[in-house]
């Protein structure tokens, strides 16, 4: 049995029963307490006094620790993580006692050795062991004499949490919040709702701003939602859901409210699980927290249930840290349930207690974790799931979130329904147990409870006067939604019968998703259209921003910013700027720019600041970087603006961040040179603008999509004759679900026949290249092997797509060994060249044969004739691709309006604004073009960055971008 003792909530262990592993992976055995139950003295010697004291006389909360004494080196490391968050504790008013059987001199050496902080740890002596013996950590277990680690967490003499184990334990987190919330959890939580209603109040009232904490030139890209750790360690790290680079991840920020705050992008290992297309995160306060998961890949498979929330540490020496390597343990999780395919939120109710709503049974579910497993395990024997089906949740449309939030105080639970437009809550206290459930075969989960749960209250919130709600939080009696096709929050009124709308706090964010409310009293959120964090400041704060995020820059460019002085006093501003060379895989050193700049600024302008910027080199993106000097280490106001050299010939579109195969890498093994290597979401801002580009590796590899803006941007590299080498499997099968899906396959010259299926499957596949073929000939035995899509699916690995040739001009490259199933195509016409890979590079099983496969592709492509001869017929084909209309825009960058200019002749069109993740938001135009047509579109509620014009027919896609500043 694999399962955990950590919380010994309701039972009284009589006997010293078997030892189990806990979340940590340490060999524990049960607590010989339960949950509150009163101690006797534990009685210890003191080094000042050398007399016995009862440490537990105090009105502190106790973080009491057994140890093996100064020579067992894992517990002097536990004291000194403990000791790390010494300012924290005081702060907090906790205490923490450690003792072993070491004397009072050897207590004192290791006290002053170590430097402990006094005023937090006393290190006592229990000589002859009676108290460890007295608390259950000296015991016989099986005739075998037990000398056990132990922590406690004991407030007013009673034990609320206990583990007894053979490894110290390191969950600082949860031992410091335990100690808290004993004390001080009820009325902190009431000031908070109290402070946060009213100071809510002045975004209505008073005047604030938009500011962007981090974009997409610090990383940032496809945000979804966002939530602060509720440790009390940590309570200003915000968490936010990624969902590339680095891949459905986290982008983990420190010290979010403050001008020092930094960020860290991290992915656990087996993210293409546990993190599949994450929707949603949730913090509890005992330093875990939840995500949400949607589909998975090869989730074309409608019976397939095996996903669902995941639980994590926020402890960052844990989480993206543990069995990253590990073949048999699964990554850093703590626990998974399954049985909810399709989640599209998550809030956190209590302990390991989370709901999610299910766009797959549409309905609300409860999961309680109970004890996690292991790290990286997959025990579920102890989990609860209970499903609300009269908390229906509408079929909502594909990427878009259904965020929900918890009132602890109220037990309400409130939860968007996509479906219906509408914010639902549910009663959590109502109802009672239906009937129980089988989970199905395919999910293969044993669980200690699943269950349907109905007599439950559901009532509706809000109805009407709202677009999209998304994102949800509430803080006291306030309630904020966020309207994802208007970009705005909605606040209202929860101490109303029915609630009142009392205003409106206008982002005119593009694509407006997670919103939250953080330790500052200030709103956050994200945006994924603009892939930015973003918050809501006072007037008081003063800000910097780039004009445009990226930037298709010369050798000697001058790069844009705004500085914005928030007092009512001039202000003496100096800035110092950094240019960081960038590539898809990291960052080098900065180079320092010279002579900082200084201002003068009065109070409440706004003024214009030129960086100079010369890049060294044509082969790598760079990020520059300025930052408001106010004499302090880390700087104050800052911001960042992308450059990518606008002469580059060919470059590296990584798309696929999640991949622990990546593009770069393979194409660094290859002969070829000069690939300049960018994440996706910045290539689509700024290829328009590359006029001497030639060639193009296009990596979405599994865990990437392949959206309308990505189309677009796709189809005009073709149209610009501009080689394209396209490397996907399921980002093609899902991309067969949008519009023009086989517009979009023709223009490489294939039909997308889809995954290809085995039975039985051991993911293997066999390609051999096809004879006299200008790229493959003499390959064989190109052996790919699949990753299993879990660890208990049945058989199932990750997809490969397999294609057919619909065009003369189209040639296998790839065929499946013993079959006539083709992975790989080429196509040329005229002088234009792609090649389309139905296959993750990770596939390969040699690494000489992926390289040799990559070279003479790409080697293909670059050899494409390029001079136009004047008698070259157009093609049928070609001219079927174009959809008879040219597009300019007039105006840009905008700041309130821009203007879309069709002239052609043509059919019914529909033009329509994209985010770069390739949301829409709104239409432009509908109908037959005759002529020219002039069009004003409105902008003005628009979040900075870039906005996609894409004009589409059945015939293709055409597209124009501007920069809305």
């Amino acid at each position: 049995m694999n399962r955990s003792f950590l919380l010994c909530l309701t039972i009284v262990f009589t006997t010293i029963g078997a030892a189990a592993n806990d979340s940590h992976g340490v060999r524990t055995w049960p607590s010989p307490y339960a949950t509150g139950e009163t101690l006797a003295p534990l009685t210890l010697v003191d080094a000042t006094s050398a007399s016995p004291t009862d440490v537990l006389a105090t009105d502190d909360p106790l973080i009491v620790v057994r140890y093996l004494g100064y020579s067992c080196s894992h517990c002097v490391e536990q004291l000194t993580y403990l000791n790390r968050n010494a300012d924290a504790l005081k702060e907090l008013g906790v205490r923490v006692v450690a003792f072993s059987n070491d004397d009072a001199k050897q207590n004192e050496r290791l006290m002053d050795r170590m430097g402990y902080d006094r005023e937090v740890i006393s290190i006592l002596s229990d000589p002859d062991g009676e108290a460890a013996k007295n608390i259950g950590a000296i015991r016989t277990s099986l005739d075998t004499l037990r000398d056990l680690h132990a922590a406690l967490v004991i407030y007013d003499h009673k034990i609320l949490f206990g583990v007894y184990s053979e490894q110290p334990y390191m969950d600082v987190e949860r031992l410091v919040a335990t100690a808290v919330h004993a004390k001080e959890r009820a009325s902190k939580s009431e000031s908070v709702q109290e402070l946060g209603s009213h100071t809510l109040d002045r975004y209505l009232n008073d005047g604030y701003s938009v500011s962007t904490v981090f974009g997409p030139a610090d990383g940032i890209n496809g945000p979804v939602d966002l939530d602060f750790n509720q440790s009390p360690l940590h309570p200003n790290d915000l968490w936010v859901v990624t969902t590339s680079n680095p891949g459905y991840g986290i982008a983990l920020i420190h010290d979010a409210p403050f001008d020092h705050r930094s960020l860290k992008l991290k992915k656990d290992s087996r993210a293409s699980h546990f993190m599949w297309r994450t929707m949603g995160i949730a913090m509890g306060p005992d330093g875990s927290f939840a995500t949400a998961q949607n589909g998975e890949n090869g989730d074309f498979d409608p019976f397939y249930q095996f996903m669902g929330p995941t639980l994590w540490s926020s402890d960052t020496a844990v989480f993206a840290q543990r069995h990253q390597e590990s073949r048999r343990l699964l990554g850093s999780h703590l626990d998974m349930l399954h049985q909810s395919p399709q989640n599209l939120g998550i809030a956190h109710e209590r302990d390991n207690v989370y709901w999610v709503s299910d766009g797959f049974y549409n309905d609300i579910t409860r999961f309680d974790f109970s004890d996690p497993h292991e790290f990286g395990g997959h025990d579920h024997r102890d989990g609860v799931i209970r499903r609300y089906p009269e908390a229906v949740v509408g079929t909502p449309v594909r990427g878009r979130p259904a965020h929900m939030a918890f009132d602890a105080e109220k037990k309400w639970l409130y939860y968007v329904d996509p479906g219906k437009n509408m914010v639902m809550r549910l009663d959590i206290t109502s109802g009672g147990l239906n009937a129980p459930l089988t989970p199905p075969n395919a999910s293969n989960e044993n669980l200690a409870e699943y269950t349907e749960w109905t007599g439950t209250t559901v009532e509706t919130v809000v109805s009407e006067g709202i677009g999209e709600p998304v994102g949800i939080h509430i803080a006291g009696d306030r309630l904020l939604v966020g309207d994802r096709s208007g970009g705005n929050i909605l606040m209202y009124d929860l101490s109303t019968t029915p609630v009142t709308l009392l205003g409106t706090i206008f982002i005119g964010a593009q694509e407006l998703l997670g919103i939250t409310v953080g330790p500052d009293q200030r709103i956050w959120y994200v945006d994924r259209g603009a892939a930015k964090i973003g918050v809501l400041k006072t007037t008081s704060d003063h800000q910097i921003q780039a004009n445009i995020d990226v930037i298709a820059a010369a050798k000697s460019s001058t790069v844009g910013f705004a500085y914005t002085n928030a007092s009512q006093d001039t202000r003496t501003v100096t800035l110092r700027s950094r240019l960081f060379p960038s590539t898809a895989e990291g960052e080098g050193s900065p180079i320092n720019l010279p002579d900082p700049i200084v201002l003068t600024v009065d109070g409440g302008q706004v003024v214009d600041v030129d960086v100079p910027v010369i890049l060294p080199d044509n082969i790598h993106a760079f990020r520059v970087e300025v930052i408001e000097d106010d004499g302090t280490t880390d700087g104050g106001t800052r911001a960042h603006a992308m450059l990518v050299p606008a002469d580059i010939k060919r470059a590296i579109v990584e798309g696929a961040m999640t991949e622990l195969a990546r593009i770069t890498p393979a194409m660094d093994q290859t002969d070829r040179e000069g690939y300049v290597s960018i994440r996706v979401d910045l290539f689509l801002r700024i290829a328009d603008q590359l006029d001497s580009l030639q060639t193009v590796v296009w990596n979405s590899g599994t865990m990437g999509e392949i959206s309308t803006t990505d189309d677009a941007v796709m189809n005009s590299l073709i149209a610009r004759e501009i080689e394209l080498l396209l490397i996907a499997d399921d980002p093609l099968i899902t991309r067969s679900d949008l519009p023009l899906a086989s517009t979009f396959f023709n223009q490489f010259g294939v039909r997308m026949l889809g995954a290809e299926v085995i039975n039985p499957d051991n993911g293997q596949r066999v390609f051999n290249g096809v004879a006299d073929d200008e790229i493959t000939d003499g390959m064989t035995l190109i052996d790919c092997q699949h990753p299993r899509l879990d660890h208990d699916r049945g058989g199932r690995y990750t997809p490969n797509v397999l294609f057919s040739t619909n065009d003369d001009d189209a040639h296998p490259i790839l065929v499946r060994n013993g079959s006539t199933g083709i992975g790989s195509v080429r196509f040329e016409q005229g002088y234009r060249r792609s090649v389309i890979l139905g296959i993750n590079i990770g596939r390969f099983q040699d690494g000489f044969q992926r390289t040799e496969l990559l070279d003479k592709a790409v080697e293909w492509l670059e050899n494409a004739p390029r001079e136009i001869v004047e008698d070259t017929t157009t093609s049928v084909d070609e001219q079927l691709r174009s959809i008879g209309v040219s597009m300019a825009i007039h105006g840009n960058p905008a700041t309130t309006s821009t203007t879309v200019v069709l002239d052609g002749d043509a059919g019914n069109i529909e033009v329509g604004l994209y985010t770069v993740s390739g949301q829409q938001l709104g239409t432009v135009y509908s109908g037959p073009v005759l002529g020219t047509l002039s069009l004003p579109v409105d902008v003005s509620a628009y979040a900075r960055g870039t906005i996609f014009v894409i004009a589409r027919s059945t015939r293709g896609t055409i597209h124009s971008t501007f920069v809305k500043q």
